[in-house]
């Protein structure tokens, strides 16, 4: 294909000089090239339509049998991917690419847990910019808040607190579930519009967990921004020590604590245990206390039951059924060890539930209750 824009003639034949002739190099040529899709009409339109009905399936359940108690956690999972692009006809209608993380390609999905718990109680999986333009409350909110507001809206009016990281937090987001009777902590790295996060990481502190507190008011609800210096100014660090959380809830006030265990190898090779303790703020400890909630769950999935990695498909379909049944069967094993004294690992847990899924199975219809799993 290049050799039509060669400009050189050849031995036997005239250069063809496509570029020339057409006014349009090979390198704009190969872009539009590479985003033209020829097939049928229903296979070029493609959408998480099936899927969402799952998801939203799933959501309904969720929202009916688990009760979360008074802090609900917002993060992110991803169902891995390794097959066709988002870009030719038979690949997923939208992948989300994250350089250095350990899942590089996948399908994006921001989740809602409970932190007493640990379950996910709501998911909603990222669609595609436009697709996700079209969604509720898109169309009057920033398109992170809308997102945080759709995720808990089964708890609106219900006092809860949300606890988010920075892809979550705005003030936005803490004005728009104020509004609905939620109060918000958040950690600001980006979104930081009417957060004065460059005034804090600006200031002197005295030593590893020194914090500064401001106060502002929002429609007459008390907020507070706290900067927080953990892991500590170092000298010639380009990495800041200054961490800053924005809250409509708790105070600023000293809390016990953070106890760091650290081992300190000595000159003779012996090592030696000690504890740091940090200083900490009230509403920076009750962030800490919640946030690795759906890490903790992502690990349970990906990296203990790894269905993603065990099961290869093409189907991004059946990909994403993996993803959301796995997210199921964690869900699972973490109300069995919430309710009950049980000390089955999640290994044991998984193969009760398979031998109960067979049971089940086996039963005339109308009889599957029977089964025990």
């Amino acid at each position: 294909m290049k050799s039509y824009w060669t400009e050189n003639d050849g031995p036997i034949s005239a250069a063809r000089r496509f570029g020339e002739r057409i006014g349009l190099s090979y390198d704009a040529f190969s872009k539009i090239r590479s985003k033209l899709q020829v097939g049928p009409p229903q296979l070029l339109r493609k959408t998480f339509d099936d899927v969402r009905e799952f998801q939203d399936l799933i959501n309904q359940n969720l929202v009916s049998k688990v009760w979360p108690g008074p802090t609900i956690v917002l993060d992110e999972g991803t169902s891995r991917w390794t097959g066709t692009d988002s870009s030719r006809p038979t690949g997923p209608p939208a992948l989300t690419k994250m350089r250095g993380k350990p899942e590089p390609i996948s399908h994006m999905i921001k989740t809602a847990a409970d932190k007493d718990t640990g379950m996910i109680i709501r998911l909603e999986l990222q669609e595609g910019k436009d697709a996700m333009a079209g969604k509720q409350f898109s169309d009057a909110m920033l398109p992170t808040t809308a997102v945080v507001r759709r995720l808990v809206h089964p708890w609106i009016g219900s006092g809860r607190n949300v606890v988010a990281d920075s892809w979550f937090t705005n003030k936005a987001t803490v004005e728009k579930l104020l509004d609905v009777g939620l109060s918000f902590i958040g950690t600001v790295k980006i979104g930081k519009k009417g957060i004065p996060k460059d005034y804090f990481t600006g200031l002197q502190y005295d030593g590893r967990g020194d914090h500064k507190v401001l106060h502002s008011d929002i429609r007459g609800h008390r907020i507070i921004t706290v900067g927080w210096n953990e892991p500590g100014m170092k000298p010639g660090s380009k990495k800041p020590g200054v961490k800053v959380f924005i809250a409509s809830a708790y105070s600023g006030a000293p809390d016990d604590p953070w106890v760091k265990d650290r081992s300190v190898l000595q000159a003779d090779g012996s090592i030696i245990k000690r504890e740091i303790h940090v200083p900490m703020p009230q509403v920076v400890k009750k962030y800490y206390e919640a946030s690795n909630v759906i890490d903790v769950h992502n690990q349970y999935r990906q990296g203990l039951l790894a269905i993603e990695r065990v099961w290869a498909t093409h189907s991004w379909k059946l990909r994403l059924f993996q993803t959301y049944m796995g997210t199921l069967l964690v869900n699972a094993f973490l109300g069995y060890r919430y309710e009950s004294s049980g000390e089955l690992t999640m290994r044991e847990f998984t193969e009760q539930v398979v031998v109960g899924l067979l049971e089940a199975a086996k039963l005339p219809e109308g009889e599957i209750g029977r089964a025990h799993v």
